[in-house]
């Protein structure tokens, strides 16, 4: 009895020696180790994973897809993970073999099991496997080998090995060597992430921008400037690493992130496939270095189609947004905004004739005007001078007019917003520029034939669509409406829906001057420089040629930019069309043979499509003035 009192006696104090042994020592890892344990466990258990929302699209205005966000998939291999698996596979297969030539018995199937696993996780099989199915696809057409190597060597955390993949792709993935295994074992992981993909990306092209919207060098289009909106939103939530699994901790009920929101733009698709259609035509058949097409809404200021095309040599790419970037002196679609100006002023006399002379070379002012061609007769009136695009003509109107007050006829320009850039939401617009006779800014100052140079479109620095915007004013009655790319933006849980309304700028000019521009404007285009274009229409059209020739200069070769504004139809414009093709090659020059035949055919897809065109046009056009002039002219033909 005395033994066995005095064994549970030893026991006891054992245990409790024990005891306060364990307890100093949990007291001095807390104490002394705490920060460090705590500081591995969290790293142990507990991650950051990356939530992103889904991208919204752009749409256009019949609510079509330009434009969308995918989602895409990084391919990571973490050769940490997977390096130590392969040496665990390694070190019990050796131990098989050292019992195995020890006379031990093993089991001859797990060996070959090892063997098997072993031989199928390797690098060689991952880059077979990785070259038959995406060399071609996301490697430049090169063997991974040199990429699988170097990752498994480095034996890091993170190595990319395929960038841009789709469901299937990470789903065929999934059966390769390593990356069949559990992430744990074969150290596979999957990064989502999100591209844009376009409906047609050679129509709307750098008006939408490109797939890298965050490119310094591409930061144009719709895509860059509504980049915010457009991209989900990114949340970084805690996950805990539990039984092979991340399991979210302390998330509400709304955790997940807010999705993009849609951008619903102006742009009609179908009416960008004709402006694209027609201008790579007449582009590849002239052989010109650039060129665009804008339309517009008149009533609205919308833009319906902008497309440019650059060329590159024997194709051509929507590479440069022409339409807003490209800077240019306009030639004689600039002669509206000088009438316009004296019509404003009250100074323009239709009824007076001026003196063209019987040369196509005439002295007006201080500077020797040229035409390209004789003029029809030796005295012209404003209109007739106008519909011929006499520069003599022109020239000697405004000289006439402002001589002994230049600074009153720049001034009349401003109130057209000529020399002001529009605003539009892209980035990209290139700077226009209009002197005074104020103006210091050298190799710009103004000269003393900087009135008649101006007059006819020379000295003056403007984009496509600045002139654009000056024309669709005269089409919507005088009013200026800004250029507009967007109409509104859908709602998601933290946004209510937006409309982005018509900015109506101011009136430019009454609606009787509008309406005298119009009524030269169509004149021109029917009995003008855009007769041999426009006759024979369904529909009557109101526009100018211009063709500015530039890179004058002893041992140069001159070149030309071919361009033509206008609207149709005449007697309630609908939509304002702008061609520029730039520094054409073959075939000719003048506008009236290389630009003007561009918006021909794209007016007549419209007027042939658009119902509301045919509903209040063709069918009451026994009414129109305008129609029955045009018809009268060409029965005359």
């Amino acid at each position: 009895m005395e033994k066995i009192n005095k064994g549970i006696i030893i026991f006891t104090i054992g245990f409790i020696v024990v005891a306060i042994v364990s307890i100093f020592t949990m007291i001095y890892i807390v104490i002394a180790r705490g920060k460090e344990m705590k500081e591995f466990v969290a790293g142990e258990s507990y991650s950051k994973e990356i939530l992103v929302g889904m991208g919204g699209n752009i749409m256009d205005d019949n609510n079509k897809c330009l434009a969308y966000y995918s989602p895409t998939f990084k391919a990571i291999w973490d050769t940490k993970t997977a390096n130590r698996y392969i040496s665990s596979l390694n070190s019990t297969l050796e131990k098989i073999s050292a019992k195995e030539a020890n006379g031990e018995k093993i089991n001859i199937n797990t060996k070959q099991r090892y063997q098997k696993t072993l031989s199928f996780n390797s690098v060689d099989s991952l880059t077979y496997y990785m070259d038959v199915n995406f060399k071609n696809k996301y490697n430049k057409g090169q063997s991974y080998r040199s990429k699988i190597n170097t990752a498994y060597n480095k034996k890091s955390g993170y190595n990319l090995i395929s960038d841009g993949n789709t469901f299937e792709d990470i789903d065929l993935m999934k059966t390769f060597p390593f990356f069949k295994l559990h992430e744990y074992s074969g150290g596979f992981k999957v990064e989502e992430n999100f591209r844009v993909d376009f409906l047609n990306k050679s129509i709307t092209g750098r008006t939408l921008g490109q797939e890298k919207y965050d490119d310094p060098e591409r930061k144009q289009g719709l895509i860059h400037a509504y980049s915010d909106t457009l991209m989900g939103e990114t949340k970084i939530i805690d996950v805990e690493k539990s039984a092979r699994q991340y399991k979210p901790v302390n998330i509400g009920e709304d955790f997940m992130p807010d999705d993009g929101r849609d951008v619903f733009s102006t742009l009609n698709y179908e009416i960008s496939e004709y402006a694209y259609t027609a201008l790579m035509r007449q582009m590849r058949k002239s052989r010109a270095n650039r060129g665009c097409v804008i339309v517009m809404d008149v009533a609205t200021g919308d833009i319906k189609a902008m497309v440019s095309l650059v060329k590159n040599k024997d194709n051509y790419f929507h590479s440069e947004n022409v339409a807003i970037k490209h800077v240019y002196e306009p030639g004689s679609v600039f002669k509206l905004a000088s009438y316009m100006v004296a019509m404003n002023d009250g100074l323009l006399d239709w009824n007076k004739k001026y003196e063209l002379g019987k040369s196509d070379r005439k002295k007006v002012g201080p500077r020797m005007i040229i035409d390209s061609h004789k003029p029809k007769n030796a005295f012209e009136t404003p209109a007739e001078i106008f519909s011929e695009s006499s520069n003599i003509g022109t020239c000697s109107i405004i000289w006439d007019l402002y001589e002994n007050n230049q600074q009153k006829f720049i001034d009349g320009l401003r109130k057209l917003h000529i020399g002001e850039m529009t605003g539009i939401e892209v980035e990209g617009e290139g700077k226009a520029f209009l002197k005074d006779t104020k103006t210091q800014i050298r190799n710009k100052e103004w000269w003393r034939v900087s009135l008649v140079q101006i007059a006819y479109g020379y000295e003056v620095e403007i984009t496509p669509l600045q002139m654009a915007a000056f024309y669709n004013a005269i089409a919507n009655n005088g009013v200026y409406v800004k250029p507009r790319l967007v109409t509104g933006i859908s709602a998601n849980k933290s946004y209510k829906e937006e409309k982005y309304p018509i900015k109506y700028v101011d009136t430019i000019c009454s609606p009787e001057v509008a309406a005298k521009a119009n009524e030269i404007l169509t004149m021109a285009a029917h009995e003008g420089t855009g007769k041999s274009i426009f006759k024979n229409s369904s529909y009557s059209f109101a526009g100018k040629t211009g063709t500015a020739q530039y890179n004058v200069g002893k041992g140069k070769k001159p070149t030309y930019n071919a361009s033509f504004a206008g609207f149709f139809p005449s007697e309630k414009p609908m939509y304002t069309i702008y061609v520029l093709i730039s520094e054409p090659q073959e075939g000719g020059y003048y506008a009236s043979s290389v630009a003007a035949p561009v918006a021909r055919e794209i007016a007549d897809k419209i007027a042939a499509t658009d119902k509301r065109f045919f509903n209040e046009i063709i069918i009451n056009n026994s009414t129109s003035k305008v129609w029955n002039r045009i018809a009268e002219m060409n029965n005359n033909e």
